[in-house]
């Protein structure tokens, strides 16, 4: 019995050192109880520098603790997991990092919150993906719509409007309102698709 009960405990260690996502403990008092790979890696740090200790004793920024306290204690006081994302300069390299936080309860037999087990997933890859698609569609709407010849994005082959910029509207007459999500047919831009068609092709 004690053999498997070890052997499960190596699997569950080799489980959560092996998950790209950084999970720890702490206590009541906020001291980290347990981390895993991912953790250590993130605070460059050896495991016998954190166990033990708080984040403010491992040099992490107070704008990053401060909040992140407040979490904790909301999790201690409400007894409820939480999930949230946040933002967070890095200590050591002062680089902006995107993470989503999940904050779960574990209870004493008594019912009070004894520990919170704190699960961490990089997002910044994502959230910088986000941001960069965002600068692209904002530069081309800025040019599509300051475009002076008129242009209008349609899905083919129903040739619905998606959109048109200003000068289309100026030359057809219309507002925007009364083309987005219509049809050229509808609006009577075309005759038929098979001539939309042609002046496609």
């Amino acid at each position: 019995l004690n053999q498997q009960l070890e052997e499960n405990t190596s699997l569950l260690h080799t489980v959560v050192n092996s998950t790209p996502d950084g999970l720890y403990l702490v206590d009541r008092s906020r001291r980290f109880i347990y981390v895993n790979q991912t953790i250590l890696q993130l605070l460059r740090r050896e495991e016998l520098d954190v166990l033990g200790k708080t984040g403010e004793e491992l040099g992490i920024l107070p704008e990053t603790m401060i909040p992140h306290n407040a979490r904790l204690e909301s999790v201690f006081t409400k007894a409820e997991p939480l999930t949230e994302e946040i933002s967070y300069v890095h200590s050591q390299t002062g680089s902006k990092h995107y993470a989503l936080y999940n904050l779960t309860p574990i209870f004493r037999d008594d019912g009070q919150v004894e520990k919170v087990l704190v699960t961490h997933r990089d997002i910044t890859e994502l959230k910088l993906t986000e941001a960069a698609l965002y600068k692209s569609n904002e530069r081309f709407a800025k040019a599509f719509h300051g475009n002076p010849i008129a242009s209008s994005i349609s899905t083919y082959p129903e040739a619905k409007f998606i959109d048109v910029n200003t000068s289309w509207l100026q030359v057809f007459g219309y507002s925007r309102e009364e083309v987005i999500g219509r049809t050229k047919l509808e609006l009577g831009s075309w005759h038929s698709l098979e001539g939309r068609a042609i002046a496609i092709q």
